[in-house]
């Protein structure tokens, strides 16, 4: 009767239309492929605005849904409604039912008291899933690189759900409809928005663990976090070098104009040597200045120095020299090159500004692969507009991702879209770290003593320690810290 009453109020809504397709799994080997809105089971139950039309099983199926149906959908916790669809369209307008190329058979219909209203659902979400029978249910916003962290998750008893949306930022909506009813943890990306929303969406659903795929969190409300019990956790240790490999690759890439003369030849323009062709900067015996001299900008200073030093001592040649500045001014003002690596908060933002800018060297070179918020956007375009031989690289941006109008026609600006922590190695240890501390959490483990010192946890022949590796509000939320 449920569902013939809804099929009644339905007939006065206006036309929509769905395509059932029905098939095998999409992905063998203990993986599958299912479109989900804002709950995660597999069962689905189509309704007016009022009551039931359809419920059907989603395990093997892809569905297509219009915004018109979307509006109008409840999704069962339990499902108690079964379907039979064959491949077909259903057509359903004001004044006709009509099944095309195929027959609609229900049976069994029962609204149970578990149905969970949705008024504004997010457009189907696309998981694949390891491990379906696990205990625990960790989801990850994004696919990440390597296997390892999978892995390491289905050792422990974990069903693993991977968001495969050709999204690339997921708006909250979106990750509400990852999260459903019961999630125990999730692994995230500093793209998205991981405040009170989100945290009480988690909390709800049982969930007490999450993790940036990245060393930064400002993308997190850990007040949020700990209000609502839940552990937040970052990947230091494992960017270092790559992020300072990128920030000397972008200090030479912008002294030597490499990003224009590529675009050049590109364009097959150059038709032979000329003494004034792409003419940049000779590095050679002039001021490196670092501002954020941390574990980051400590190697990019050594990349920049050290070995180089060595090879001119070998020479007999006036071996490279160092000096703690003053101040930011004395850097600004003596350096040649200048690069970023500060934390983000209120004393940075905004750190390189007009001002800034003025006091540097008409022909200087400014570099970021810290965060973008740390550079007046707006102020730097107009800098680099007025001053031709000034240049910059940068790997951040402060409305990521979008750049300040002018800055991609700067042709003295080399850009990149962050990419700093875009090694193999890197990223495949980022993706363990995060794994892990989300595991960890929902295991009981302690906080691994020192997050800087990871190594224990990325040796690939070894199992990893019983410990989270890096949990920023560990001390917030009481937890015992590991004495391994």
């Amino acid at each position: 009767m449920a569902v013939w009453w809804g099929l009644s109020r339905l007939w006065e809504t206006c036309t929509f239309r769905v395509r059932y397709v029905l098939g095998e799994a999409l992905f063998p080997f203990g993986t599958e492929q299912v479109k989900l809105g804002a709950m995660t089971n597999k069962t689905w139950l189509f309704s007016s605005f009022f009551n039931s039309l359809v419920v059907f099983s989603a395990s093997s199926w892809q569905m297509s849904v219009p915004p018109v149906l979307r509006n109008r959908t409840r999704v069962l916790k339990e499902a108690r409604v079964r379907a039979i669809v064959r491949p077909g369209v259903l057509d359903i307008t004001k004044d006709k039912l009509m099944v095309a190329h195929g027959l609609l058979a229900l049976a069994c219909a029962r609204h149970t008291q578990n149905s969970v209203p949705i008024t504004s659902m997010a457009k189907p979400i696309s998981i694949e899933v390891y491990n379906p029978n696990g205990k625990y249910r960790v989801v990850s916003t994004k696919s990440m690189p390597g296997t390892r962290w999978i892995n390491l998750l289905i050792e422990q008893d974990c069903r693993v759900e991977i968001c495969t949306q050709k999204k690339t930022i997921l708006s909250v909506e979106d990750i509400i409809a990852l999260i459903g009813d019961k999630c125990d943890g999730v692994i995230g990306q500093l793209t998205e928005d991981w405040g009170e929303t989100l945290f009480a969406a988690l909390s709800r659903a049982g969930g007490k663990a999450f993790s940036n795929m990245a060393v930064g969190y400002n993308n997190v409300d850990v007040n949020a976090a700990n209000k609502h019990g839940v552990a937040v956790g970052n990947t230091p240790g494992v960017l270092t070098e790559t992020t300072a490999e990128l920030a000397a690759s972008l200090s030479l890439a912008a002294a030597r104009r490499i990003v224009e003369a590529d675009q050049f030849m590109r364009a097959g323009l150059y038709d032979g040597w000329l003494p004034h062709l792409f003419v940049g900067n000779l590095l050679k015996g002039q001021t490196v200045g670092v501002i954020g001299a941390g574990r980051i900008g400590s190697a990019y200073a050594r990349m920049m120095t050290t070995s180089y030093g060595e090879f001119l001592k070998a020479n007999g040649e006036q071996p490279v020299t160092w000096k703690r500045a003053a101040s930011m001014d004395e850097v600004l003002r003596e350096a040649d090159v200048i690069s970023l690596h500060p934390i983000l908060d209120k004393t940075t933002y905004h750190l390189i500004n007009k001002e800034s800018l003025a006091t540097m060297k008409k022909e200087a070179i400014l570099v970021n692969c810290s965060r973008g918020p740390v550079v007046d956007e707006v102020a730097l375009v107009e800098h680099l507009k007025q001053n031709p031989m000034f240049r910059v690289g940068l790997d951040v941006f402060e409305d990521e991702p979008y750049m300040k109008p002018g800055l991609a026609d700067m042709k003295n600006a080399v850009v990149v879209p962050h990419i700093a922590s875009a090694s193999k190695w890197t990223r495949e240890g980022m993706a363990t770290l995060a794994a892990l501390n989300v595991l960890g959490k929902i295991k009981g483990y302690p906080v691994w003593g020192d997050p800087n010192r990871v190594a224990p946890f990325l040796n690939e022949n070894a199992p990893p320690p019983a410990a989270s590796p890096s949990i920023v509000n560990a001390k917030a939320l009481g937890l015992p810290v590991s004495k391994l």
